[in-house]
């Protein structure tokens, strides 16, 4: 499945919904570094991984003359070998002491915020990120980090650290805090208002919000209608809702301001890559002449089943769907059907011998079930016995499914027979966590809508066309 890539350094900000790292961690590069200029590294570098505080503490009453690289140092120090609310206290006060006498020094602004995301102090974390906003008007942005060294790209520094920490704290679940901090300081810092206006899009991308993020990156284009982060979040995400002509009217618009070779070819692979898949029609059976075939004519569809039983690789995707669907119409389809205990049951138990045998059975009755293909698959591995039947009918299957549509929007919906497969999609799509399903219904069908979050990062919409088995559930209640 062809993939569009995210730009590496161009874009103002790195993908949302990133994880702080320890303060440690953050002030290992700092706390090695600083030393280095007065102690012999080699004889240090044993105390920092072993956390030796004892030692730590000797060198740090000795660090003569006191510099901003000694008020991170002490900082981190402080954090290491709190035990109370009160010592974490006590290590705020250091590192504004430090800020007070080096204003500029960005690492120990970052560290404060970061250690107020950390203890869940969001109002004053926020309000520091503030004074970093305003300092850096003061200062013009010539920021100092670690040894006094200029920070390179402040700009990028400080967006990719505000999209850290509201990325924190929106994931504690205290979404408002976030929202309303970022409308007010777009408004209050005119030079980061878009970077800031796409870190917020991102953010209502990241929580399925589509429509909203949309809204929030065509207002920063109506302000700059060169911004690249805007150009591309619209162009990405038009693509993840297979809006496919958007998708390559604002991957174009980058290629008439990139100049750097490489981003100017993976521009041009994303386009090529939404005209690919642009190109790629759903496919479906004619679903009235399958019913008729499957009630009329069964012959002609158990023999379609026996050839599909048997793995048969002449058999062709059209073969493959008028199985799987012609399914859909036959007296042993029962969409709610719960066979998924039994067998897990036994494979628990590591009674794999019968778990197979009863799995075997069951899938005579449901042939077309991708959840039993993958589980017999499995425990065939598990006793080493020939497992390329099962393989080979899951991947047909899945292909067939898949055929039906893209799964981007309702137009383009997925068509599944079970529940069940839409987990098994799922997979295919490289889900990694689930956000939740919904039933919508366009245009006289219904959907189930499940939303995840992929490999990649990206918060994902699929839909899925339930209309076969509402129309069986309909014949039940009936």
């Amino acid at each position: 499945m062809a993939r569009i890539l995210r730009p590496g350094t161009v874009l103002m900000i790195p993908v949302i919904m990133k994880r702080l790292y320890i303060l440690a961690a953050l002030f290992c590069g700092i706390f090695s570094q600083s030393f280095a200029q007065i102690y012999d590294f080699r004889t240090f570098e044993p105390l920092m991984e072993s956390r030796d505080t004892a030692a730590i503490r000797k060198m740090l009453e000795s660090w003569e003359p006191r510099n901003a690289d000694y008020y991170a140092a002490a900082f981190n120090s402080l954090i290491l070998t709190a035990e109370s609310y009160e010592d974490a206290m006590h290590s705020f006060e250091v590192v504004r002491e430090g800020i007070g006498l080096y204003p500029d020094r960005l690492d120990l602004r970052f560290g404060l915020i970061h250690t107020l995301v950390m203890v869940e102090d969001f109002p004053s974390a926020l309000s520091w990120i503030d004074d970093v906003l305003v300092r850096d008007s003061e200062n013009g942005g010539q920021w100092l980090w670690m040894n006094d060294e200029p920070v390179d790209d402040c700009r990028n520094t400080i967006l990719s650290g505000i999209d850290d920490y509201l990325s924190a704290i929106l994931d504690s679940g205290d979404e408002d805090i976030v929202y309303q901090w970022l409308d007010k300081a777009s408004e209050a810092y005119p030079f980061y208002r878009n970077g800031l206006l796409v870190i917020k899009g991102r953010m209502l991308s990241g929580q399925w919000k589509q429509e909203e993020a949309m809204a929030v990156i065509r207002s920063i284009l109506e302000d700059d209608p060169e911004y690249y982060g805007a150009l591309y979040d619209l162009a990405y995400l038009s693509y993840l809702r297979g809006d496919f002509d958007t998708a390559i009217e604002y991957f174009g618009k980058i290629l008439l301001i990139e100049d750097d070779e490489d981003e100017r070819a993976s521009i041009s692979r994303n386009i090529l890559i939404c005209e690919q898949e642009k190109a790629d029609e759903p496919v479906l059976p004619d679903m009235a002449e399958l019913e008729r075939m499957v009630k009329e004519d069964r012959p002609q569809y158990d023999a379609l089943v026996a050839r599909f039983e048997a793995a048969d690789s002449t058999m062709t995707d059209a073969d493959i769907q008028m199985v799987y669907y012609g399914y859909a119409f036959t007296e042993s389809y029962s969409p709610a059907s719960d066979y998924k205990t039994m067998v897990n049951a036994l494979v628990e138990q590591d009674k794999l011998d019968e778990a197979k045998k009863v799995a075997e059975g069951l899938l005579k009755k449901y042939p077309v079930s991708l959840w039993l293909l993958k589980q017999l698959y499995f425990i065939s591995q598990d006793l080493e016995e020939d497992s390329d039947n099962y393989y080979i009918r899951y991947v047909r299957l899945t292909d067939g499914i898949v055929a039906s549509g893209n799964g981007r929007s309702p137009d383009m919906g997925i068509h599944v027979i079970s529940t069940s497969d839409e987990y098994e999609i799922l997979d295919f799509f490289r889900a990694r966590s689930f956000g939740g399903q919904s039933l919508v219904e366009h245009d006289g069908s219904a959907f189930d809508r499940m939303d995840f979050i992929n490999d990649f990062g990206d918060a994902v919409s699929l839909y899925f066309n339930v209309d076969l088995l509402f129309r069986k559930y309909n014949e039940i209640f009936q």
